[in-house]
């Protein structure tokens, strides 16, 4: 798969986590964090990372 293709992965994973918010656990963000910084690859990107570092935060 291309990079693109898994940082896709984490955005939509991202996005599942916080339909289901009630459910959210910090570690299922931790590794939507972990995915979306190995393959983010531009300014668009790196906002999404900074977002999904702000629900961490939040959820904490």
């Amino acid at each position: 798969m291309s990079k693109e293709t898994l940082f896709i992965a984490a955005v939509a994973e991202f996005a599942k986590i916080m339909k289901d918010s009630n459910g959210a656990e910090v570690s299922q963000l931790q590794d939507v964090l972990q995915m979306a910084e190995t393959y983010a690859s531009g300014e668009r990107e790196e906002d999404f990372v900074a977002l999904v570092k702000k629900a961490i935060k939040i959820r904490g």
